[in-house]
């Protein structure tokens, strides 16, 4: 098991990278054993579905790093519980849907990285809430509408990749402060 500390015991880890192995089967529940860690890597591992409920206790967490990896359909509400993470990246699966409510209650997020996946419908007009974003690469999925003018009071923001989609209509002129 990627994380198994037995009943009632203590664990110190703050960070884990297993980037490039090799995992065949899903995150265990017990994943959410580790309440220290701040930083998890499990990019280009082949990871499949179900993300295990339990990611939502990390409560330490400030980087998730799950791209690369096979995992499918909506973004899992739990990481809504991970208050402390600063940056998500979840680009290069087969992610999709709309964006998730659940985001905007990430006020630390800095790096958002959904490239690659196949995320839908319009973009939300709340992502200009997140005031701390100076990353944002939502590049290649399968969005569509008008870009919210809402970005341009992203004052953090300095990368923007909305390359890959069906935007339509003209690029919202507070985008250029």
């Amino acid at each position: 098991d990627v994380a198994t500390t037995p009943a009632g015991a203590r664990c110190a880890i703050t960070g884990l990278s297993l980037a490039g192995r090799e995992l065949a089967a899903p995150l265990p529940a017990t994943i959410g054993d580790l309440r220290n860690l701040q930083k998890l890597d499990l990019s280009s591992t082949g990871l499949p579905d179900p993300l295990p409920a339990s990611l939502g206790a990390l409560g330490q967490l400030q980087w998730l790093n799950l791209k690369e990896n096979a995992l499918a359909g909506p973004l899992q509400s739990a990481l809504g519980s991970l208050r402390h993470l600063q940056a998500l990246e979840l680009a290069d699966n087969r992610l999709g849907g709309p964006l998730p409510d659940w985001l905007r209650g990430l006020p630390r997020l800095q790096r958002l990285y959904l490239s690659g996946n196949h995320f839908s419908g319009a973009l939300p007009a709340w992502l200009g809430e997140l005031a701390n974003l100076e990353q944002l690469w939502l590049g290649y999925n399968e969005f569509a509408g008008a870009i919210p003018g809402d970005l341009g009071g992203l004052n953090r923001l300095r990368e923007l990749s909305l390359a890959g989609n069906q935007f339509s209509g003209p690029l919202p002129a507070n985008l250029a402060n």
